[in-house]
């Protein structure tokens, strides 16, 4: 045996002595801290004045300045213990210490008395039973004894206590009372329930006092059993036992392979080891409960983030949720919400109400905030049906990205008792759809669907689909519809839309659509004339890389248009047309790529039917002039005569005649002049012409 195990032996021996007489048992009224806050249990209802997400409500412990200062810390009520609820000490709110991020929780109470093992016949691996891993008292805590004991955790809590995991073996700080007595630290293989170890009760962050008020300079100190004055008032602990309370030791886990009779305990001189395993003493629980089910804190006495606070958890039940029924959607009219819901899960009946929560960030991400926190308005409560809230006019911005709504199911229960909730349901707003985008004859259309509740809508446009977005225009009134007349051919364009309603000085927006894509072919230019037989003949500019062209009319400029044909050349020709009758042309050019059509804008022409006079004769008579003659056009008001300028070499304006004339006499016209007529017809104040006439020279 070497000098830390003769040490360990000795000293054990000696402080199991000092145990037996320094345990008190004092006699005081039962349960009487719970009594004094479930004064207020009565009045207490849950809201957002006494509710936050995850711990942030909560304090860690004060360190103690004196080994006689009584822990200072928050408290959460969270489980029972044959019914009744459990408070437990909060050593540490945020934790990452035993594998995943965790609130540490330690049993402010001794909750039953039990033998640490009830032998010490060492195992078949050579281990003593008070080791803590092989300890009948770490079986029971895992198990029916007092995990799954009836009357106890619910499914719900058993389901949030995470599996504990600590490397053990560790030595202890170099001449420490720990190393002097214990050597190294007792670890923890996927416990859901343990003891804390030795120095844990040392550790000031937890808020106990760090003295063991042991003398270890040497092992001297130990045999001749010096001590000083410990902590007693931090290590206390009151027992629930027969209808008193009871002031006593509680167990530590421990592995002693030098002393197989000895257990581990805390009582009023401090830690120490050396208890015979055939005492019973007082079992206070440790826990760690997963950050990530852990939806609320709610403060149900005392000061929040003061000590001495008490406080009860909403961990999220895997077994209840909640959702907006398929095919619903939520309605919003200037700030007030109505919203479907349904819940579902096997303890959706032990729902008693759905509540709206709206956070500045995703509510389970870092430093979010609770911007509004009440239940849903409902006129009764069924598992399913709907219900209204109001958005606080002190909330503005873009729904879904400024602020963030969700649906929560929840089961809220007395003052002490674990309320439980679904994983929140984000609601938004329903997007916006842009239903169609293609070019126009002065620009890119743009339709989308009503948004329901939605009074306006702000369009936006960019070059990229990921890239930043330009305001381009709002709409009111409910206008579904918007031409971007800034689009220019050659050029891909990416269109979003996104609703928003205004009260007062406050704007709610929601969600943007998914982007449009449009790529716009360059532009091209439509000629339109009419031709013999009432036949128009329409030609257009080539467009690089088009594959097809299409040629759309309509009788009116309104439309609806009608496509006529697809061709893949640069003119065409539309006969059949009744004569005087107005017809409008849009012609764009097409391109298909991986089976995604591509136009350009339209090209719009417009032009009346009209026959193409044919000059029958050009008689010159000396002193008279030329006498011109020609064929009628069907449907003209009119027709221009026109004499050739040699000096400009173009065709000027002589007169013009009825369109029941066929005839006109130039009187100043010579022998050699050359003549050409044209039908035209007026329609709504414009001038619509139709094609030349051949020329005839007078003669």
């Amino acid at each position: 045996m070497n000098i830390r195990q003769q040490t360990k032996a000795v000293g054990r021996k000696i402080l199991s002595v000092l145990l037996t007489a320094s345990v008190s048992f004092a006699v005081l009224p039962c349960l009487q801290g719970i009594q004094s806050s479930s004064a207020v249990q009565a009045a207490w209802t849950k809201s957002s004045s006494n509710t936050r997400l995850g711990v942030t409500m909560m304090a860690n412990p004060t360190a103690p300045s004196h080994k006689d200062d009584p822990w200072k810390g928050s408290y959460v009520y969270f489980g029972k213990y044959d019914g009744t609820p459990i408070r437990f000490r909060v050593l540490s709110r945020s934790t990452n210490k035993f594998g995943v991020p965790s609130l540490f929780l330690d049993s402010d109470q001794i909750l039953f008395f039990e033998w640490f093992d009830e032998d010490a016949i060492a195992n078949s691996a050579g281990a003593c039973e008070n080791n803590w891993a092989y300890s009948d008292l770490r079986n029971m805590l895992n198990s029916s004894g007092f995990l799954t004991r009836s009357n106890g955790f619910t499914a719900a809590e058993r389901n949030a206590i995470t599996t504990s995991v600590l490397k053990g073996g560790q030595p202890y700080a170099s001449g420490s009372f720990c190393e002097y007595v214990f050597g190294s630290n007792v670890g923890l293989n996927y416990d859901k329930v343990f003891l804390l170890d030795a120095a844990d009760i040392l550790n000031s962050s937890y808020g106990y006092y760090p003295s063991s008020g042991y003398i270890y300079n040497s092992i001297n100190d130990l045999i001749n059993g010096n001590f000083e004055d410990c902590t007693v008032n931090n290590h206390i602990k009151n027992a629930i036992y027969d209808g008193y309370v009871y002031s006593t030791g509680w167990w530590l886990r421990a592995c002693d392979p030098v002393v197989s009779d000895m257990g581990v305990i805390i009582g009023d001189y401090g830690p120490y080891s050396g208890a015979p395993v055939n005492l019973t003493f007082g079992v206070a629980p440790s826990l760690n409960i997963k950050q990530t089910s852990i939806l609320f804190t709610s403060l149900v006495s005392g000061t929040s983030g003061k000590a001495g606070a008490e406080y009860k958890l909403t961990i999220i039940d895997p077994n209840m949720s909640v959702s907006l029924p398929s095919g619903s959607a939520i309605r919003e009219k200037s700030g007030t919400v109505a919203v479907p819901f349904k819940i579902s899960g096997s303890n959706s009946g032990s729902a008693t109400r759905v509540s709206i929560l709206i956070t500045d960030k995703a509510y389970d991400a870092s430093g979010a905030n609770m911007l509004y926190y009440d239940k849903l308005n409902v006129a009764s409560f069924p598992t399913s049906g709907e219900g209204w809230f109001q958005i606080p006019s002190s909330i503005s911005g873009v729904w879904g990205t400024d602020f963030h709504v969700y649906m929560i199911a929840e089961d809220i229960n007395d003052t002490h008792y674990t309320d439980y909730a679904s994983t929140p349901c984000e609601i938004l707003p329903p997007k916006p759809v842009i239903t169609k985008a293609e070019p126009t004859d002065n620009g890119v259309s743009i339709r989308w669907n009503a948004v329901n509740g939605k009074d306006s809508y702000n369009i936006y446009r960019s070059d990229s689909q990921n890239g930043a977005y330009s305001y381009l225009a709002s709409v009111t009134g409910g206008t579904l519809k918007y031409t971007d007349k800034t689009a220019k051919g050659g050029k891909t364009y990416y269109y979003k839309i996104r609703p928003y309603n205004k009260s007062g000085t406050t704007t709610w927006y929601g969600i943007y659509s998914d982007p449009k894509k449009i790529t716009v072919l360059s532009d091209l230019k439509l000629t339109v004339e009419p031709k013999s037989g009432v036949t128009m003949t329409l030609s257009w500019t080539a467009v690089s890389g088009a594959q097809s062209y299409e040629i759309w009319r309509s009788s009116s400029s309104s439309g609806p248009y009608t496509l006529l044909k697809s061709t893949t050349g640069t003119s065409t020709s539309d006969t059949g047309l009744t004569a005087g009758t107005r017809y409008y042309y849009m012609v764009r050019a097409k391109k298909t790529v991986n089976g995604e059509a591509q136009y350009s804008k339209y090209a719009a022409g417009v032009a009346v039917a009209l026959a193409t006079p044919t000059m029958e004769s050009a008689t010159f008579k000396s002193g008279k002039g030329v006498t011109l003659k020609w064929t009628k056009a069907s449907g003209a008001d009119r027709y221009n005569v026109y004499k050739y300028n040699t000096s400009t070499g173009k065709y000027d304006y002589v007169a013009s005649v009825l369109g029941g004339t066929l005839t006109y006499t130039d009187s100043k016209g010579k022998k050699g002049d050359y003549y050409k007529v044209r039908a035209y017809k007026r329609v709504d104040g414009v001038v619509y012409y139709g094609g030349w006439s051949n020329a005839k020279a007078g003669k």
